[in-house]
């Protein structure tokens, strides 16, 4: 835990730390770009951006993420943190993540969901993409694997433990029994 929050302290620290040549910038609204956004505008639009960004699957060109942040707790909540946590990053850096979310928005959207440039570049199509989708288990059925290997693996693992265990007790009453054969 302590790990976390010092990790957590010095990326912060990081991210905040006054960049020299944003220090004389002022860009629209921000008289310093070294500075956080005082209006939380940037934060606000970076967040919705990436929200968006990973509802309609940007990069990849599906909906994958779409399954996952199709809930709108987790996608709601998702957006929460990076608003809280950005509003304390300097407004260049925030400013570089959203260009560069929306150059994802504008550019590789469109790319990604091109077959032909699915093709040039070896990404499989929408239709094998779909396939594979619908072959892969299910996370309930991913699950149940993961309890059944365990549980497997916890049996062998007793098993193996309980012969190693009667091992050394034969092995130890053998030892016994030849002291015995010495004494007597």
């Amino acid at each position: 835990s302590s790990g976390i929050n010092a990790e957590y302290g010095a990326v912060r620290g990081l991210a905040t730390m006054p960049y020299q040549p944003f220090l004389d910038c002022s860009f629209l609204w921000l008289p310093d770009l070294s500075a956080s956004d005082p209006l939380f505008i940037l934060p606000i639009l970076n967040s919705v951006l990436i929200g968006y960004n990973l509802k309609k699957g940007v990069d990849t060109g599906g909906s994958a993420a779409a399954d996952i942040f199709g809930n709108p707790y987790i996608l709601g909540g998702l957006m929460g943190v990076t608003v809280y946590t950005q509003s304390f990053f300097s407004s260049g850096l925030v400013l570089y993540w959203l260009a560069s979310n929306i150059t994802g928005t504008i550019v590789v959207m469109p790319l990604m969901k091109n077959e032909g440039f699915r093709r040039a570049v070896g990404l499989k199509s929408w239709a094998e993409r779909a396939q594979l989708i619908a072959q892969a288990p299910n996370l309930d059925e991913q699950m149940g694997n993961i309890q059944e290997s365990y549980k497997q693996t916890r049996e062998e693992g007793y098993e193996r433990q309980q012969d190693q265990r009667f091992e050394r007790l034969k092995e130890l009453e053998e030892r016994d029994e030849r002291r015995k054969e010495r004494e007597e």
